[in-house]
């Protein structure tokens, strides 16, 4: 570490060593007159059971009814007054002008097509199952390359 982070780490700990010594300076001294209760003779004995008074016996409980009648149920929002009725305006309906000739599209170009090799045909008939596309998913995420290098989608 460097030299003056030391020195400035010592020196925040004195100045709150010192706060809190002026802290314990202000707060005030309790009397020493207050004694902790006595320890009792023998943790094995049971407590003296001439001091605790016997318990008092239990009489029928009663519920007090209320004296006064509930107050009637206020609510606080007010059902809005019911709207108009409307008619709805009569929407005219519009029809598409007959077509006179049919859309011209682009001419397709046909690329010739070869057969997949036979690697390219195990690997579509493994992803066919969502297990395998599972298993795929996993050891790719195990074996590929960590996450932090792949490009940035």
């Amino acid at each position: 570490m460097n030299a003056w982070l030391m020195l400035l780490i010592v020196a925040i700990g004195a100045f709150i060593a010192m706060l809190f010594r002026e802290q314990q300076k202000l707060k005030p001294q309790r009397p020493s007159s207050s004694r902790p209760p006595p320890m009792p003779e023998s943790f094995d004995s049971p407590p003296n059971s001439e001091d605790v008074p016997p318990p008092l016996p239990a009489g029928p409980r009663t519920v007090t009814p209320a004296n006064r009648p509930m107050p009637p149920l206020r609510f606080r929002r007010t059902v809005p007054p019911p709207l108009p009725a409307q008619v709805p305006a009569v929407v005219p309906v519009v029809t598409p002008a007959p077509m006179l000739e049919p859309p011209r599209r682009a001419p397709t170009v046909s690329a010739p097509s070869r057969p997949p090799s036979p690697a390219v045909k195990q690997l579509l008939e493994l992803l066919r199952t969502p297990q395998t596309v599972r298993a795929a998913i996993l050891l790719n995420e195990v074996l590929g390359p960590p996450r932090s290098k792949r490009p940035h989608r």
